[in-house]
């Protein structure tokens, strides 16, 4: 089959959504799939680069912001013609307008998927112009799909609130476990960032954004920190929210500033060091489609702490971490409980992470049954989709 998927950005400091772009793009080119995958940037930012997946990047003009690309809009209007199906990853940006206008046009059956856009945290922020452009635009993008990919319940229950005619599937992210077998270096986290030589390293590794609850955990470790002098947060990611220097203030009025240590952004080896040799993962998210992250640490067997505004209950259910509510108090029993555990039991705990993560995340048993689905959306429209 060949398909062509299309994404506002394919940015490596857009984090997860762009991460689980790219890697569903190449589980299936390993499927036997022709996948091409189309996005907009300026510039030589780094982008991911998906192994057997034509990628190309086109310039946004004027409106930068909202992707908008004369150029991306002529390819389509081309290549659509020959592709099978069409998936369109996030909304409220001119690519899926761009898509899902030249699927319509040739008759091509097209997907999209929101990565958490509708979720009523994100439908608050710059809420009228949302409104407005989904009464103009993205609920007829939303109508004319073969359906909606949605990567958890939750995440299908924020889709059906907003449009409750809408068809949905329901099928994860994942990732390659043979990914988090490097170890790294001896002492990595040590000899990078000194402070945390000796100490029980609790981890943040995601955007530095508002939604990720990052301002709960600080508040939460200053409560833990005075009568745990063993213990430092070490928080990793990229900020184009510009969000850093705020949690940082935030650190100092708490008192905990030299325990916390602000590692930035690292490359993509090192991410996967950072979550080896850590000792306990924290998601403390306000709004969180699937996230990511969680599941690169249950790969790398470490427990972990998110919050009931992410989808990982399982977590609990397993005895592979902890799922409270999104507010410091909860934050802080749960890490309070954590770094109270010997080192065998928190072990344990990130051995059950991983073998829940094998059980359901592989890229490649999730790319097989999302084909399936792609397979029925080609034959409903009589179209004769080459399978792989």
């Amino acid at each position: 089959m060949r398909m062509i998927h299309v994404i506002p950005g394919l940015e490596v400091r857009g984090g997860g959504g762009n991460r689980a772009c790219a890697e569903l793009c190449e589980s299936l080119a390993l499927l036997g799939h022709q996948v091409s995958l189309y996005h907009v940037g300026a510039g030589d930012e780094p982008c991911f680069a998906p192994k057997g997946v034509e990628v190309r990047r086109f310039p946004s003009v004027l409106l930068h912001r909202y992707a908008y690309s004369p150029a991306l809009n002529a390819c389509l209007a081309s290549e659509v013609a020959k592709a099978d199906l069409v998936h369109i990853h996030a909304l409220w940006q001119y690519p899926g307008l761009a898509a899902s206008r030249a699927a319509r046009a040739h008759r091509v059956p097209y997907v999209v998927q929101p990565h958490g856009s509708l979720h009523p945290w994100k439908l608050r922020h710059k809420a009228w112009r949302k409104w407005l452009y989904g009464r103009l635009i993205e609920r007829r993008v939303l109508q004319g799909a073969a359906f909606v990919h949605v990567e958890s319940e939750a995440d299908a229950c924020d889709v059906l609130a907003y449009l409750p005619t809408a068809r949905v599937v329901t099928s994860p992210c994942g990732t390659f476990p043979e990914v988090f077998d490097d170890p790294g270096p001896q002492d990595y986290l040590a000899k990078r960032w000194p402070a945390l030589a000796g100490k029980i390293c609790i981890l943040y590794l995601a955007r530095i954004d508002v939604n990720k609850g990052l301002d709960l955990l600080l508040y939460a470790f200053a409560k833990l920190a005075p009568g745990r002098p063993d213990l430092a947060l070490l928080i990793v990611g990229p900020d184009y929210s510009k969000t850093t220097r705020r949690m940082q203030r935030l650190s100092d009025a708490l008192g905990v500033s030299d325990r916390v240590v602000w590692g930035g952004m690292v490359s993509e080896q090192e991410r996967i060091w950072v979550l080896r040799q850590s000792d306990g993962y924290v998601l403390p998210s306000l709004s969180e489609n699937f996230g990511i992250s969680v599941l690169e640490a249950m790969f790398c067997e470490k427990p972990v702490i998110t919050t009931t505004a992410t989808p990982w209950a399982e977590l609990a259910t397993a005895g592979a971490g902890y799922v409270v509510a999104p507010e410091a108090d909860a934050i802080f029993d749960a890490l309070e409980r954590l770094v109270s555990q010997p080192l065998s039991s928190r072990a344990e705990m990130g051995r059950r992470a991983r073998r829940l993560a094998l059980a359901k995340y592989d890229w490649r048993a999730i790319a097989r049954k999302l084909s399936r689905h792609y397979e029925e959306a080609v034959a409903a429209t009589g179209r004769q989709g080459v399978k792989p």
